[in-house]
């Protein structure tokens, strides 16, 4: 999951750059960019009234956060199952972008880590993968790049991965 808001992080070198002169302009380049979890919620009410693309283990995440955030009766965005089912469904349509236009033998390599939101572990890796194939790439390699460690203590252990698909 995208739990970087690379607008914000990066606002005076892309004005420097020439883009986002207003803190309008700079929504727009963040709302046409892969969800991060510091989106509008007008954006995420938009998206919950379109048709996007699914999957079932999408579909169980998004109940298992639904409950831990009942559960645990207070938690930053209550938003939180829609901003990853948003997630998904922006890097489908990169990825699908890329399946047309790579040529046969082509590699499209993707960095990422998976994620731990409200307790419900999120294998970014893997579901990306899946879309890949399910857009008729093979999954060429899946390799741990890097252990990461998540939560305010720390304590739960998360990968970086490289997810490399390959065009036959």
């Amino acid at each position: 999951m995208n739990g970087l808001d690379y607008v914000m992080n990066y606002k005076i070198e892309m004005g420097w750059l020439g883009y986002g002169q207003s803190h309008r302009e700079l929504k727009h380049i963040k709302d046409e960019m892969v969800v991060c979890d510091n989106v509008s919620k007008g954006l995420i009410r938009s998206f919950e009234q379109a048709e996007p693309y699914t999957h079932p283990w999408i579909e169980t995440i998004k109940e298992q956060i639904v409950f831990h955030i009942k559960r645990r009766g207070n938690y930053r965005r209550h938003d939180m199952p829609s901003i990853v089912h948003k997630y998904f469904d922006d890097m489908y349509r990169v990825m699908r972008n890329v399946a047309q236009i790579l040529r046969p033998g082509g590699r499209f390599i993707l960095v990422v880590g998976d994620s731990l939101i409200a307790d419900v572990y999120v294998p970014t890796d893997l579901i990306l993968a899946r879309i890949g194939q399910d857009l008729g790439l093979r999954i060429e390699r899946l390799e741990k790049a890097r252990e990461r460690r998540s939560g305010q203590v720390r304590s739960y252990r998360l990968r970086e991965t490289i997810v490399t698909l390959k065009k036959d």
